[in-house]
C-alpha cells in the first residue's frame, strides 16, 4: 500500500496522542486481536476525538473481506 504523507501524518498524530507506536495504531485500525483492550480503547478514543472517519464506516463495509484496507480521513465538513 502506498501511503501519502497526509495519511502518515494522521496516523502519527494518533500515535502521539494515544502514546502508542504506529504499528499499534495499525493493529487497531485493522482490528487485529493482539492489542490489549485498554490500548485499543485509548486509540479508538483518539481516533474519535480527531474526527477521523474510517473508510469502511463511510461505505458500510464489514471487516469480513480481508482485502479491505482501513483508511482514515479527517472530517471534511469541519470548519477547522
Amino acid at each position: 500500500m502506498h501511503q501519502t504523507s497526509s495519511n502518515r501524518s494522521i496516523i502519527a498524530e494518533i500515535e502521539a496522542k494515544a502514546g502508542v507506536s504506529i504499528p499499534t495504531v495499525s493493529r487497531v485500525l485493522n482490528n487485529r486481536p493482539d492489542v490489549t483492550p485498554g490500548t485499543r480503547e485509548r486509540v479508538e478514543q483518539v481516533i474519535k476525538e480527531s474526527r477521523c472517519i474510517r473508510r469502511r464506516e463511510v461505505n458500510g463495509l464489514r471487516k469480513e473481506n480481508n482485502s479491505i484496507i482501513d483508511v482514515l480521513v479527517t472530517d471534511l465538513l469541519s470548519a477547522t
